[in-house]
């Protein structure tokens, strides 16, 4: 399979050999260091558990991102994680980060027909969280094996017309 998940010229895609030389070329901003794992260490990880699904994000065929996510069976019952995220520094900005976490969700819906989708941030991450805030994410006072604070939102959290989604413009 070639692509997981598509919608105009974003598209969620399996890691092959060439995508992987595409990550290697991002990096973050430093800002943002600390916050997420690198690619290789994500990939190892979902080497030793295959609940992870790693997934490079495209626009056409230039990979400027990158996400992993996956079913985890846990103590409240399975849960859908979107794990980890990141856009590449020099394509921030420019409005990728909130249209392909929007394809996310739509995608982790669709995939494995839930109602709810995780994730976990850092408290002083405000970026990130205004970005999962913008997308119905509300944090449920948990927090992970890591100490970072979950998140939560429900499928159709923004069909109140609170927020609006535009990823047809970047």
């Amino acid at each position: 399979m070639s692509i997981y998940y598509q919608r105009a010229d974003l598209s969620i895609n399996p890691i092959t050999p060439l995508r992987l030389q595409a990550l290697a070329q991002l990096s973050l901003a430093p800002e943002q260091a600390g916050f997420v794992e690198s690619v290789d260490e994500c990939l190892a990880e979902a080497q030793q558990d295959k609940r992870y699904v790693p997934a490079a994000l495209s626009i056409d065929s230039q990979v400027i991102g990158f996400a992993m996510y996956g079913l985890f069976d846990e103590d409240y019952g399975p849960r859908v994680w979107f794990d980890r995220y990141f856009i590449g520094a020099q394509f921030q900005g420019q409005g990728y980060g909130r249209a392909f976490a929007s394809l996310m969700l739509d995608y982790l819906y669709d995939f494995y027909q839930c109602d709810n989708i995780y994730l976990s941030v850092y408290s002083h991450n405000h970026g990130a969280i205004k970005l999962y805030q913008s997308l119905g994410f509300e944090l449920n006072g948990e927090l992970d094996c890591n100490g970072e604070q979950v998140m939560v939102t429900k499928r159709g959290a923004l069909d109140n017309g609170a927020a609006s989604i535009n990823t047809t413009s970047y």
